[in-house]
């Protein structure tokens, strides 16, 4: 009877092994969720906002380990102009790169960092929980938000992300996540004003990130 419930319990633990290797490399082969948009077709007028892009260096795209990267400058109401930064990986496995780390020197250092709701809806009856970095330069100040992307999701969280990505990953599902980065420039005279700027494109583009970030 020992032998065959020992017998059982690899036969058990085999086809366990097999079946989540299935799902692996099924997942896996599949570079870009198929009902997901090209992010490079993310509109370039958003609203009020007029975008243009910024090549990317190569360099840049290695160490990324993606060429799903895209940055623009969009000018919005007053000419404000808000950079817009996204890195998208398709797959299961994705290691971000956090702006903490990418935007300080040359002159940079954060001197916040914090996180706040955005209103994302014309009523304000929905909202955004956003990173928020704030960046002293020689003459002027960076406010940046940033936060995660799969699908419907939006989180300030990295681990809620990884735990979602897992999540469908074990569900058999094709899931990507992306990093997005809106920041401004602003200065005494102006910050109030460019921060709503930027919060306004954010309330813009949330709507069409699913679309493009599954």
């Amino acid at each position: 009877m020992a032998s065959f419930k020992t017998r059982l319990a690899v036969v058990v633990v085999i086809l366990g092994i097999t079946a989540f290797l299935t799902i692996s490399i099924r997942v896996m082969a599949r570079a870009h969720p198929a009902n997901a948009m090209p992010l490079n077709e993310l509109p370039l007028v958003i609203g009020n906002y007029t975008g243009r892009e910024i090549p990317v260096e190569q360099s840049a795209i290695e160490i990324l380990e993606t060429p799903n990267v895209i940055m623009r400058e969009y000018t919005g109401p007053g000419g404000v102009d808000i950079v817009a930064a996204i890195v998208y990986y398709p797959q299961y496995r994705v290691y971000f790169h956090m702006p903490e780390g990418c935007m300080v020197g040359r002159g940079s250092v954060i001197v916040a960092e914090e996180k706040e709701a955005i209103d994302i809806s014309s009523g304000g009856t929905s909202s955004l929980t956003a990173n928020k970095l704030v960046l002293k330069q020689r003459d002027r100040d960076e406010h940046v938000f940033y936060f995660f992307v799969s699908g419907d999701l939006m989180t300030p969280s990295y681990p809620a992300v990884r735990f979602h990505l897992m999540m469908e990953h074990l569900r058999g599902r094709s899931a990507g996540a992306a990093l997005v980065r809106f920041s401004t420039h602003v200065n005494e005279d102006n910050r109030v004003q460019n921060v709503d700027v930027l919060k306004g494109f954010i309330r813009e583009i949330c709507p069409l990130l699913p679309v493009y970030l599954k």
